[in-house]
């Protein structure tokens, strides 16, 4: 996407965005060589790390381990007594292999 308008809410930097507070030109001069601040967008658009909190962060973890586990619950069985494992013995597993 070229178009910012549709990639962000706002073209203006921050430094601090939950108190609302704005970089100023010299500090974008200093950091990134422009106070252009559309020009210092892209570039943390292509050369920038997401940012993710915990609670995102651990969402996402809990909604792969569920997807694995219950991958596994449905392609695998007991060899010898043929019945699928259950997620709870597949998360069970997993835990005692460090994965969790």
């Amino acid at each position: 996407e070229t178009d910012l308008s549709e990639v962000l809410q706002t073209t203006r930097v921050f430094t601090n965005v939950s108190k609302g507070q704005f970089a100023k030109s010299s500090l974008l001069e200093k950091c990134f060589g422009t106070s252009d601040e559309e020009e210092v967008c892209r570039f943390i658009l292509e050369k920038g790390d997401v940012q993710v909190s915990d609670l995102e962060r651990n969402a996402q973890l809990e909604s792969t381990i569920r997807e694995v586990a219950s991958m596994v619950s449905e392609k695998c069985v007991h060899p010898v007594s043929r019945r699928p494992y259950t997620m709870a013995q597949v998360r069970d597993a997993m835990k005692m292999a460090g994965f969790m």
